[in-house]
């Protein structure tokens, strides 16, 4: 009796283990998905921020050699709009790295 119960207590400790492995594979397997996108999105957002700075720089020399109330609200503008990808750069550039920080561990328990 003893050794039955032992047997099927045995068989539920694989299943179990085997779910488990399962779930570690798919958690592994999605926060890479995150990472990688996370990395996507950190690239075209850095893009987009030179693409931004540049404009600015172009738009300060416009302003510096002609002075007009025109081209001072588009340089506010641009000034606000860089900031604003810098801010969004940096808060990208931090979610990715906790990311992989929490991925490591996952791929090390996979091996």
């Amino acid at each position: 009796m003893l050794e039955k119960e032992l047997g099927q207590a045995s068989k539920m400790a694989q299943q179990a283990n085997r779910e488990v492995e399962k779930l570690r594979a798919r958690l592994l397997k999605e926060s890479e998905k995150a990472v990688a996108q996370g990395k996507k999105e950190l690239s075209a957002a850095r893009r987009k921020q030179t693409a931004a700075n540049a404009r600015l720089k172009k738009a300060r020399a416009a302003f510096r050699s002609r002075p007009t109330t025109d081209n001072e609200k588009k340089l506010q503008e641009l000034m606000k709009q860089a900031t604003h990808m810098r801010d969004l750069v940096a808060d990208l550039a931090s979610d990715v790295a906790s990311a992989v920080e929490k991925l490591v561990p996952l791929k090390t328990d996979a091996l």
